[in-house]
């Protein structure tokens, strides 16, 4: 396996003529599954030989193209037996058909990548189909090729029941015995064939092997042609998922950074601290970007030091996905390391954002530029002891998809192990003594008067709009917020002593025109009050985001808070009498 995959991993200069797609629902990074779908696979082809190398497997958090070493892949924390499956097909046959790499080279290798089924596979439409299984025959290539028979089914009510007596046997028109251990259905007898339960334990070599422990799922045929088959699927009544059978540190000298970036491309105006607060020009991806300055202190160490980095990214949309996997509405990255006591918070709105499996920082965007709307990003330094931040993200049902602890015992190892953040990590769904949550923190570092921060968030089950429940309520001061309008949104506010005003746009910021419409932030600020407070979020006014779980981080600061009162004017704000 490891000499097979290190031929598209370490070939160097040849690497970026490679074509690589890998798909799993519960990837590297990630704390519990991000779709209900049970496949696990990598295609992998070059331009040499016309062959294609077809990997199933059954394996969680496999494989981890962070590292480069094929011999390293394997995730430490499996707990369980798993099976692998390798075949060689033709690479131009594309019906085994996210995206890992493409083929820079144009030609035979890249076409291949273009066809329609792996298009269709890597973009974000949801799943259309026009019926609910597929079934076909492929030959392997080689010197002795044998018929790979394999069988998907998509999620749907006419498409459910147990596939091996419904679909399996009936397409290999023989009986099967399934590696399915206490099942929660008996073994089927009464039909042309069988299905019968093999419960184990078994023998393999020197190791016994019980089903509780394997996350395989293997099955052979009893009558007819001699077939082995692997899949992810267990046998349930009611299963309804697609299944498939085949045979550091720091931004310390600054306590905030404020991104903004245009809609369609890379173009970013920066504010790079609390006493600069002018925009200024930089696209997000140069590497003299703060943005990509600042990661860099904690992506681009050298392997001792990396180690020692605790690090946590959190987006419903993370990269190479093709659709967002959680109705949770929260994007964020917190790191920090052991040189300084302070850790750097960064919230943000932006899908697909930031590509961690890269090692050089201006490719933490890779993704991201494929972007039609607009976006903020926000970077505080706060104490890398409060661990606030993730009981925000808790709270907001965040996405994990990829996390690191420092390896050393020590003050940074502690700090990650409290509590707060290892519930984040967690595989359980959020377990909340109440629906919603909101706190008040301070920023850390130089200089020496901090900023203070309001945080609040709201499960699901919290269904209203989060600026009229929580937000106004705590800081008790009227709003506006930049959330457009329309029908979809609810009106401003205006028959308490406390408003919401919606502002809708259009405004311009350097050479760029921005709308909500085309704009994924959505920032408020504060109209009266003791405090000025400038707030982020992934969240507007929309009525249907009511249901989902959001949340929105709120700074007192008066200098922000002026640039955007320049933006939030009448003229385009629904205003209350």
């Amino acid at each position: 396996m490891v000499l097979t995959l290190d031929q598209y991993f370490k070939a160097a200069a040849d690497k970026v003529d490679a074509a690589i797609i890998a798909y799993n629902n519960l990837p590297p990074g990630a704390v519990r599954p991000n779709a209900e779908s049970t496949a696990k696979g990598l295609v992998a082809w070059g331009a040499d030989t016309g062959k294609a190398f077809w990997y199933i497997h059954t394996m969680h958090k496999f494989p981890d193209f962070n590292i480069a070493d094929a011999s390293l892949l394997l995730d430490n924390l499996i707990e369980k037996a798993a099976l692998f499956m390798c075949l060689t097909i033709d690479y131009k046959n594309t019906a085994w058909g996210k995206e890992m790499n493409k083929p820079a080279a144009v030609g035979d290798a890249q076409a291949v990548f273009l066809e329609e089924d792996i298009t269709n596979l890597l973009n974000e439409s949801p799943i259309t189909f026009p019926n609910n299984i597929y079934s076909k025959n492929v030959t392997t290539t080689g010197a002795t090729p044998i018929v790979i028979h394999y069988i998907a089914r998509y999620s749907s009510k006419t498409g459910q029941g147990d596939i091996y007596s419904r679909l399996i046997a009936p397409a290999l028109q023989s009986s099967v015995r399934v590696w399915t251990g206490t099942s929660k259905l008996n073994s089927y007898c009464s039909g042309m064939y069988k299905i019968e339960n093999v419960e184990g334990p078994i023998q393999i070599k020197n190791h016994e092997l019980t089903k509780q422990y394997d996350t395989s799922v293997w099955s052979v045929t009893t009558t007819g042609e001699k077939k082995f088959c692997l899949s992810n699927v267990e046998r349930e009544l009611l299963k309804r998922s697609l299944v498939s059978l085949y045979a550091g540190d720091m931004i310390m000298s600054k306590m905030l950074l404020l991104t903004l970036t245009g809609p369609g491309g890379i173009d970013s105006y920066v504010i790079t601290d609390v006493n600069n607060t002018d925009w200024h020009y930089v696209p997000i991806d140069n590497i003299t970007s703060p943005l990509i300055e600042t990661l860099d202190q904690y992506l681009t160490l050298t392997d001792p030091n990396k180690a020692e980095v605790a690090l946590v990214a959190y987006n419903s949309f993370p990269p190479y996905f093709r659709r967002p996997v959680s109705q949770s509405l929260s994007r964020g990255l917190v790191a920090w390391g052991d040189q300084s006591g302070y850790a750097f918070w960064m919230v943000h709105t932006i899908s697909k954002f930031p590509n961690l499996h890269q090692a050089n920082s201006p490719a933490v965007y890779a993704f991201a530029e494929a972007n039609e709307k607009a976006a903020m990003i926000m970077c505080l330094s706060i104490e890398y002891q409060n661990s606030m931040w993730a009981k925000v993200a808790y709270y907001e049902d965040a996405v994990v998809f990829y996390y690191r602890s420092p390896r050393t015992p020590g003050p940074t190892q502690s700090a990650f192990n409290v509590p707060d953040i290892q519930t984040l990590l967690g595989d359980s769904y959020p377990s909340l003594p109440s629906s919603y949550y909101s706190s008040l923190m301070q920023t850390a570092g130089v200089p020496s008067n901090p900023t203070n921060i309001f945080v609040a968030a709201k499960y699901g089950s919290f269904p209203q709009d989060m600026y009229m429940s929580l937000v106004i309520r705590t800081l008790k001061q009227s709003l506006r917020v930049w959330t457009g309008r329309g029908p979809h949104v609810f009106e401003s506010l205006c028959n308490t002593n406390i408003t919401i005003e919606n502002v809708y746009g259009e405004t311009i910021i350097g050479n760029s025109i921005f709308s909500a419409e085309v704009d994924t932030a959505r920032w408020s600020i504060s109209k009266v009050g003791v405090g000025k407070y400038f707030c982020l979020s992934n969240s507007g006014r929309e009525r249907y985001l009511s249901n989902y779980p959001s949340g929105v981080v709120c700074i007192e600061n008066e200098a922000v808070h002026n640039i955007f009162s320049k933006y939030a004017t009448d003229e385009i704000t629904q205003t209350c009498p």
